[in-house]
């Protein structure tokens, strides 16, 4: 195999623009190392950076990163760790025109307000109320989203089940399945919620 190495990044800075919205998120102070000795070895990544104000890591391993670049299989995993979310992946995925992502998922949001606060640029609000967890199942396809062996938290009220998202471009989105809760009070849940 021909050798790639290493490549190391120290405070490099990312811009992105939402064309919809017209909103502009900037990563700053960007450092880590990518991991590639040659083609076929495994290749991994772990990077840090301050985005909106928070600081923010994330990592990255593909076992066979030319059969993922390539539209095939391949086994990745991935997290992302921040003040506000952190989140897991461990399963089989790949890049083709169709999609397809299936293995083990780990979310947690502190506090979905100020997660979305904070994914919008804007101030955090004071209280930190609408944690939610979720532990996971999953498969995605084009279109439709699948949770097996659900286990979910909303403000401290749990549920188990199976739950399917969709979305289509002439119907818009659809949410099908089974959830069973120990309590539920839709009434607080809204006002810790709803930003």
């Amino acid at each position: 195999d021909t050798p790639i190495g290493d490549i190391d990044i120290d405070n490099g800075t990312i811009e992105f623009i939402d064309r919809m919205t017209g909103s502009t998120h900037r990563a700053t102070h960007i450092s880590g190392t990518v991991q590639w000795p040659t083609p076929t070895a495994k290749v991994s990544a772990s990077l840090s950076a301050v985005m909106n104000g928070e600081k923010v890591e994330g990592t990255i391993a593909c076992d066979e990163p030319l059969m993922l670049f390539s539209g095939k299989n391949s086994v990745i995993q991935t997290s992302f760790n921040s003040p506000l979310l952190t989140f897991s992946f461990n399963g089989t995925a790949n890049t083709s025109p169709h999609p397809f992502a299936a293995g083990h998922l780990q979310l947690t949001a502190k506090s979905f307000p100020a997660l979305w606060a904070w994914s919008s640029g804007e101030a955090l609000p004071a209280a930190r109320s609408g944690t939610a967890s979720i532990d996971t199942g999953v498969t995605l396809t084009a279109g439709m989203l699948k949770m097996d062996n659900l286990s979910l938290s909303l403000d401290g009220a749990s549920a188990t089940g199976v739950l399917d998202v969709g979305w289509k471009r002439a119907s818009g989105p659809h949410v099908d399945g089974t959830l069973g809760f120990d309590r539920l009070d839709l009434s607080a849940l809204a006002a810790s919620f709803i930003p």
